[in-house]
């Protein structure tokens, strides 16, 4: 096994070695009085150790070497990947772009048919309705996520509240069935709920 080449190696081998009468790692190994597991562990403390101290010094260096060139249009400047007439509040800092959400609309739209009967289209539902909630906050939509699926989709203001909650709940590992969420309650009344027969 050869050291890395690091200018705090040999260092790091008189360290690994201290107590003992062997010259390099390798010796003490083959002689069984250190482990590759330890001599591993060890270069890895080290080399963290290192990059602790001394990598601010690095970035900055890298910095000066590879200076950023930000470019800056000037408002009303066409964008050069669309071709659209954008304000220059479109271009930096505001993350709420026109295509994206005109996408995220349609998305929406088409959400209502996402899923299928029972539990397991539930639960695509619910898992579509999460994502769409990422992108909703992720640009930056203005408004309430719940009422504003259900304005595009068509579908109930309290369905597309449990849904969201559903999904945020499968999203972190939770069960919605076991009572942590209301969505599939009804449909599970009704799964439980004997039949009752009519009076003959």
């Amino acid at each position: 096994m050869t050291i890395p080449k690091r200018h705090y190696a040999n260092k790091a081998a008189r360290d690994f070695l201290r107590g003992t009468a062997f010259t390099s790692p390798q010796e003490a190994i083959d002689a069984g009085a250190r482990s590759e597991f330890q001599w591993q562990n060890f270069m890895l403390g080290q080399a963290s150790k290192f990059w602790r101290e001394n990598g601010r010094k690095a970035r900055e260096k890298v910095k000066a070497r590879h200076p950023i060139k930000r470019v800056r249009r000037k408002r009303g400047e066409l964008l050069p990947e669309t071709g659209q007439n954008c304000p220059q509040t479109e271009v930096f800092g505001n993350r709420k772009l026109r295509n994206d959400v005109l996408a995220l609309e349609n998305k929406a739209r088409e959400w209502a048919n996402i899923g299928g009967v029972g539990r397991i289209g539930l639960d695509r539902s619910a898992v579509a309705a999460h994502g769409l909630w990422l992108d909703f906050t992720r640009h930056a939509v203005a408004g309430d996520f719940p009422a504003w699926l259900s304005r595009l989709s068509g579908v109930p203001l309290e369905t597309c509240r449990r849904r969201l909650k559903a999904g945020c709940a499968l999203a972190v590992g939770i069960n919605p069935r076991m009572n942590h969420s209301g969505l599939l309650a009804e449909l599970r009344e009704r799964e439980t709920t004997p039949v009752c027969r009519g009076a003959r």
